[in-house]
């Protein structure tokens, strides 16, 4: 939100709750600051328009996604996960930079926001090892503040094969599951 209140607008992908009020209410509150906040229904035709007319996205490269064509599984804490890969996709399809960055609070209600190396991708780069460099900005900075950082869902969904070995199952919480395109997608890394 801090961009926006400094005059520098984003173009925000977030995706709609399943009871519209608490959508309107959060859409509302993301907006604040003067950010254009999109479904994630066509956005990446929507972010490529402002993209190219010199406008700035913001996208949450941290949820948790099914396996498929947007997605990668990447390595997260050590463990499997499966990520959007929107963000390299627009990067590689456009020629641009990624620019990623955390903000976290400081004592007297201040706080700090730090970006990170610009990635710039190369036409011969994978996606799938993109999307794990991001995260890895990511994740050294939530090993180095744990106490900011709270996951409000499920974010280790997938279990890493189809007949998961119980020695690996165990790292994973109750409620991951065995799905068969994210283990081809685990084999295939």
């Amino acid at each position: 939100m801090v961009w926006g209140f400094r005059g520098i607008k984003f173009t925000v992908v977030a995706q709609d709750f399943k009871n519209p009020l608490i959508t309107r209410v959060f859409k509302r509150l993301r907006a604040h600051s003067g950010h254009d906040v999109i479904p994630q229904e066509n956005a990446m035709l929507r972010l490529m328009k402002v993209l190219k007319r010199g406008g700035h996205a913001g996208l949450l490269t941290d949820l948790n996604v099914p396996p498929g064509k947007t997605s990668a599984a990447i390595r997260c804490f050590g463990m499997w996960t499966c990520v959007p890969t929107l963000h390299v996709e627009l990067a590689l399809r456009l020629g641009l930079h990624i620019m990623t960055g955390v903000c976290r609070p400081l004592p007297e209600g201040q706080y700090e926001v730090r970006i990170f190396e610009a990635l710039q991708p190369g036409p011969e780069d994978d996606v799938r090892e993109l999307t794990q460099r991001v995260w890895d900005h990511f994740e050294k900075a939530i090993r180095e503040h744990p106490e900011c950082w709270m996951w409000m869902y499920k974010h280790w969904r997938y279990l890493p094969a189809s007949v998961p070995d119980p020695e690996i199952a165990r790292y994973y919480p109750c409620y991951a599951n065995p799905a068969p395109a994210f283990a081809a997608m685990v084999a295939a890394n």
